[in-house]
């Protein structure tokens, strides 16, 4: 995996391809056990393209998924039938619930959107994967999304408890709390510069400061893995958010993915030919 680096790393002009490369390779090349655990991470499309398709929405089906627009109508047609049980599909159980509720107009979360009650759903199954770095990851992001959406909700002053994601210490003390810190500040590592980013009036500046705790939060926890899949995991986190603002803004893209190919290059040893 470290020798397909440089070539699916260096060049923003292809990133959104490269994304996709750099999953089929991870495919190639990783142990089954943790091809699987890259998956999870994958999902978040599957997520998107399920919605799209649901709602009707238009919009090309993402091939970051892990699953063709094929597959997920075959499933669909399958969960028709009532006698069809979601564990005896090659698909995701927490997918296949969301479906038959949406199919059924029966909301498993009452009060909340459709999308929200995916993310539930979604988050709920990351619960159970097997690697405690990864699974750590995605209980950090959920609390952080919570206590963005928190923040949002106290400046707008609109009622939190039906926007939140999930149910835990954090969520119980976003909806509760009228301290600044939420109460949380001992729990939740980094939450000081997650406010300082949900005072900045600027949209532009106020999401690139998020993604920012996400770049430390990642880089603080990887520190002692060399080289493994919590590695490999983190650099594609990293490579999203550096997609993400190829779009929304190409110099902070083209700068975080600098800083990538730099963390690469003095952590890796490289042939001359991708000296850049």
């Amino acid at each position: 995996m470290v020798a397909g680096l440089p070539a699916l790393f260096f060049d923003t002009a292809r990133l959104a391809a490269t994304l996709v490369e750099w999953k089929g390779q991870l495919k190639e090349d990783l142990h089954p056990s943790d091809y699987t655990l890259m998956e999870s991470f994958f999902l978040r499309y599957d997520n998107r393209n399920i919605h799209q398709l649901l709602t009707g929405k238009s919009g090309e089906w993402d091939p970051l998924g892990n699953y063709s627009k094929e597959q997920a109508e075959e499933v669909m047609d399958l969960l028709r039938d009532e006698d069809t049980d979601p564990e005896s599909l090659d698909f995701p159980v927490y997918l296949s619930r969301h479906i038959r509720s949406f199919k059924a107009d029966t909301p498993l979360f009452a009060d909340k959107t459709w999308e929200n009650q995916l993310s539930v759903l979604y988050f709920d199954h990351l619960k159970d994967i097997d690697n405690p770095f990864i699974r750590d990851w995605y209980a950090y992001e959920l609390d952080l999304t919570n206590i963005i959406t928190a923040l949002s909700c106290r400046k707008h002053q609109v009622d939190i408890r039906n926007q939140l994601v999930g149910e835990n210490e954090i969520t119980e003390k976003l909806i509760r709390s009228n301290a600044r810190d939420f109460g949380i500040s001992n729990e939740f590592p980094l939450l000081e510069s997650v406010l300082r980013a949900g005072e900045e009036e600027d949209f532009m500046e106020r999401e690139k400061k998020y993604d920012m705790v996400k770049w430390k939060y990642l880089d603080d926890k990887v520190f002692f893995h060399y080289f493994t899949i919590e590695i490999i995991f983190t650099f594609v986190v990293k490579l999203e958010i550096i997609s993400r603002w190829l779009k929304l803004d190409k110099n902070t893209g083209e700068k975080l993915f600098r800083d990538l190919v730099g963390q690469i290059k003095t952590t890796y040893s490289f042939p001359e030919e991708f000296t850049i």
